[in-house]
């Protein structure tokens, strides 16, 4: 084994620490704000309840391997209730994403990502999310501003979401690397650990749990666990 030359990352519960369940009805309170016309009545209770209805009738579709995109969704949404806002419907996911739970890097994450550039080692993302990519950017912004990767990849903007080879090799392209230099973080089994590595790329599983799988990967608990191995590598 030798050092890699990129590590890509996954977002939810990797990069950021989510205490779930995630709180939509915050999320959809901060767009409610900006309802102008709502020519049925129509509650923040009932907003959140028919968003919930909605988004789990799609859920199977996004287990069939594809991505729904914030944007329509919430169109939809909108438009269905008949409400009209204030803001479009770009700035509505912003706000969706940055109300529906409070945010905290993972532990020791910046010194991990401080290492790897001290390292040479690019750094990118993949996340399965149905918010724009834009969105995404300036949350992880926001969660990381000393930040440097190189590409943020949300699968709304791309329909194919993990574990999806494809998703990967597009991200290994658009380095210009080989799978093989590539490896790839992640906290759960089938996207982060499976997904990857039918790509080609080298899984590290980011848990404590034990994987369940018969992927062969590297599993570590803190990111301090990959420094070490890193500084294992490079000797």
């Amino acid at each position: 084994m030798k050092l890699p030359e990129m590590i890509i990352f996954d977002y939810g519960g990797t990069l950021e620490h989510i205490t779930l369940p995630i709180d939509t009805i915050s999320g959809y309170g901060a767009i409610f704000e900006h309802v102008i016309s709502n020519k049925n009545n129509v509650s923040l209770q009932e907003l959140n309840d028919f968003g919930e209805e909605i988004f789990e009738k799609l859920w199977n579709h996004r287990y069939m391997g594809f991505e729904i995109h914030e944007w329509n969704f919430m169109r939809f949404v909108l438009e269905y209730l008949q409400l009209e806002l204030d803001i479009s419907v770009q700035e509505a996911d912003k706000l969706f994403l940055h109300n529906n739970y409070p945010y905290a890097p993972t532990p020791g994450i910046d010194k991990l990502l401080d290492y790897l550039h001290s390292r040479g080692i690019r750094t990118a993302v993949i996340s399965n999310i149905t918010c724009s990519g834009e969105a995404l950017e300036e949350r992880i912004g926001r969660l990381l501003p000393a930040h440097r990767f190189e590409f943020i990849i949300a699968t709304s903007e791309y329909i194919i979401r993990k574990p999806s080879p494809m998703i990967f090799e597009l991200a290994v392209r658009k380095a210009g690397l080989n799978a093989a230099d590539v490896w790839y973080c992640g906290d759960n089994v089938s996207p982060d650990v499976e997904g990857p590595a039918s790509a080609g790329l080298f899984p590290v599983f980011y848990s404590s749990k034990e994987a369940e799988t018969a992927v062969p990967h590297l599993h570590i608990r803190h990111w301090d666990e990959l420094i070490t191995k890193l500084e294992g590598l490079a000797k």
